[in-house]
């Protein structure tokens, strides 16, 4: 115990100064998954363990997250700079290589699935990520979230503090004084850590065959062949080579 206390109260100071860092807020949750996969890894080199079940074939450790593919190499200079912020952050507080730190920022990114309300905020679903992608899946995406009402509510806002906040320029326009208006209000995280506000399910679209892959689409599978695969690429790093992919790109010819 006493090993694992000054390891658990380092990664708390961290994700503490985490919070107050100014940085895109799907960035920071990805940080923060970094930040628990570190800590994960100095248990493991400790020799200390979970006490608890995990279910049978769904047992992982730091080196199965280190195992997944990395696109970091592949990233254009604009993304890499878009996470300069975090890679920073993260180099100075893990005491981990600047490359090596992006590296695993782009594990989490081309493998993770997540649940979204309007703003953004996002919590990695793990078993999800197992589903491969076939543009004529077999299976869809369920998230609980989407009829949930209590997630957002509609509030009193002035204009006049929104654009203060936005930070635009004034114009010498003369503007008309339209009052209070209503907009939708999110909080900033989910409002119940389990139950079916964090849920995210899989079902099935057909009868599916015995010892036939489950898979999902990564994509909206409704754009065209070409749309389909320039979107995969550029998300995923991967031309898709699936049944329904490699017809349509015969039939296109």
């Amino acid at each position: 115990m006493l090993q694992y206390l000054p390891s658990h109260s380092l990664c708390c100071h961290i994700l503490r100064k985490l919070a107050t860092l100014k940085a895109d807020r799907h960035q920071k949750s990805v940080a923060k998954l970094v930040i628990l996969l570190w800590w994960e890894k100095q248990r493991e080199d400790a020799g200390l363990h979970w006490d608890r079940p995990d279910p049978q074939g769904f047992t992982s450790n730091y080196d199965h997250v280190h195992a997944l593919e990395s696109h970091y190499d592949h990233w254009p200079s604009s993304e890499r700079q878009d996470w300069r912020r975090i890679q920073q952050f993260l180099h100075a507080q893990l005491q981990v290589e600047p490359d090596e730190v992006m590296h695993l920022v782009s594990r989490i990114e081309s493998n993770g699935f997540g649940i979204y309300l309007e703003n953004k905020t996002s919590d990695p679903i793990g078993r999800a990520s197992l589903f491969n992608h076939d543009c004529n899946n077999n299976c869809e995406v369920e998230q609980y979230t989407e009829n949930c009402e209590e997630e957002g509510k509609e509030i009193e806002v002035d204009p006049k503090e929104m654009e203060k906040k936005s930070g635009k320029k004034k114009n010498n326009k003369k503007k008309i004084d339209v009052g209070p208006c209503l907009k939708m209000d999110y909080p900033p995280v989910f409002s119940r850590t389990r139950g079916e506000f964090r849920l995210m399910q899989i079902r099935s679209l057909r009868p599916i065959r015995p010892g036939e892959p489950l898979t999902i689409s990564y994509i909206d599978s409704s754009l065209p062949v070409g749309a389909r695969r320039q979107r995969l690429l550029e998300d995923y790093y991967f031309e898709c080579q699936c049944g329904r992919c490699l017809q349509e790109a015969v039939r296109k010819k």
